[in-house]
């Protein structure tokens, strides 16, 4: 038989591209729903209010006095914010270096006390560092600042 004169093929031809469209509709359909619901995160910053070795002072610098190697624990007070000033509520508020550490959480204000689980440490050599502040909240993009506290040594 002849390819032009066999008309079984053509058959189910028309059922097949309605189910192959149906199935198209639904795919896409999904794929725009899902696409929709994606949300960005928000941006946030951190801004240090006061510090202190023990007592806080207004600012962010933290004054250690001593000779040689020092080790000093620390008191941070951080507020975090979004974009729009508002304060976020639950952000995790992480402060390291110069061999401290400290960590907390924001309060309904945006506020976090962070103090030192771990001193910081001068070498005797050493008259100066700074601590870094790093900012982690569900639906916002991490924040870090490297050099977000400056520690100086005073005699």
């Amino acid at each position: 038989m002849n390819f032009l004169q066999d008309d079984s093929a053509v058959e189910g031809l028309p059922i097949r591209l309605i189910i192959a469209l149906v199935i198209g509709v639904v795919v896409l359909g999904a794929m725009v729903s899902a696409i929709s619901q994606f949300k960005p995160p928000k941006s946030l910053s951190a801004n240090v209010i006061s510090s202190g070795a023990g007592e806080l002072k207004r600012g962010n610098l933290i004054a250690v006095k001593g000779f040689g190697e020092v080790n000093s624990p620390f008191k941070v007070l951080v507020r975090v914010v979004d974009v729009d000033g508002n304060p976020v509520s639950g952000a995790s508020v992480a402060i390291t270096g110069l061999g401290g550490a400290g960590s907390n959480v924001t309060n309904s204000t945006g506020y976090a006390l962070v103090e030192s689980a771990s001193d910081i440490n001068l070498n005797e050599n050493q008259n100066e560092g700074y601590l870094s502040i790093e900012v982690t909240a569900s639906g916002y993009t991490n924040y870090r600042n490297e050099n977000a506290i400056k520690v100086v040594r005073v005699r």
